[in-house]
């Protein structure tokens, strides 16, 4: 039984706060009977035993969390011995469950599940099966960026950036771009730009980004993309602030990260405080960095904190 609810859980929590989550989870009803089902199973047969009622239940109900999840046990339990015809069985009716609604309704999340389903990343959940009985990859590539494709057309964000996975650099580049600067999706905004912020880029952002290397940095489109970021939301701010304080654009960054930190945001007080001990934009002022330390640590700054206690502690 442990073994069965671990599996569960386990994908659940994989795909949390995602799309996917959305169309596996399960209703209270669904949930609430299944686990009054499954806390009466005992011994070696309890993952067996709980597997074939979500067979049954995906047999006679046709619903995907039920479907999902036999076809997900099947694929991970080794108390499971499932032929590969009876694999393809269900792996080809949860395809059906997803790409109905995605055709029929034009359900953008349908359609981000027929593509996730037939995603050739290593890291899908479903990749190991996928590998092991299909001898059409690049169909199946194909095919997954298709929908990817038609769901992210149809609203879904989280597609458009699954999409980026399968184009090359130029591409990838170009359509974040598009996103950003056409779309207002802020996320997109965010990743390109601290893709090349200065001295170098995050890289973890790098594979939604570019992959060449000799890309990093370049302040002038950090500084593009971060501020159409603080455009469509004003958390960015101090980011933005800093990227032109770094690349000396002084008058405006000092003006910004100062306005930022009179309005009580703790993240600039606190940059501008580091400003003043690096001395970039600014003549070099402890006295004054403590102090802006101290006004960051009010306004919420952990960071802010600890840097005003060290200082304290070391006599400054």
């Amino acid at each position: 039984m442990k073994k069965l609810l671990l599996i569960i859980s386990l994908t659940l929590a994989l795909s949390a706060e995602s799309t996917f989550s959305r169309l596996i989870v399960f209703d209270k009803v669904q949930e609430q009977e299944m686990a009054s089902y499954i806390s009466k199973l005992q011994g070696i047969e309890a993952v067996k035993k709980g597997f074939e009622y979500l067979k049954n239940k995906c047999d006679n109900l046709n619903i995907i969390s039920y479907c999902f999840f036999t076809y997900d046990i099947m694929s991970k339990s080794d108390d499971i011995n499932a032929s590969k015809q009876e694999q393809t069985k269900y792996f080809n009716k949860l395809a059906g469950l997803f790409e109905k609604p995605c055709l029929k309704n034009n359900s953008a999340d349908h359609c981000f599940g027929i593509a996730a389903l037939l995603s050739d990343e290593p890291d899908n959940i479903l990749y190991e099966f996928k590998t092991a009985v299909s001898d059409k990859k690049a169909e199946l590539a194909r095919l997954s960026f298709e929908y990817y494709t038609k769901s992210c057309d149809l609203g879904n964000w989280e597609a458009c950036e699954a999409r980026l996975f399968k184009l090359n650099h130029n591409q990838r580049e170009a359509l974040m771009d598009r996103y950003c600067m056409v779309d207002n999706q802020v996320k997109f905004c965010r990743n390109l730009a601290y893709c090349f912020v200065s001295p170098k880029g995050d890289r973890d952002n790098l594979k939604l980004c570019v992959e060449l290397d000799d890309d990093y940095p370049d302040p002038k489109k950090a500084i593009k993309y971060f501020r159409k970021a603080y455009e469509l939301d004003r958390s960015f701010g101090p980011a933005l602030a800093e990227e032109l304080m770094f690349n000396n654009q002084c008058k405006e960054g000092k003006k910004l990260m100062t306005d930022l930190c009179d309005k009580a945001d703790g993240e600039a007080c606190f940059l501008l405080g580091w400003a003043y001990i690096s001395g970039q934009c600014v003549k070099y002022d402890l006295n004054l960095s403590k102090k802006l330390f101290a006004k960051a640590c009010d306004y919420g700054s952990q960071a802010g904190c600890n840097k005003y206690k060290y200082m304290t502690k070391g006599g400054y």
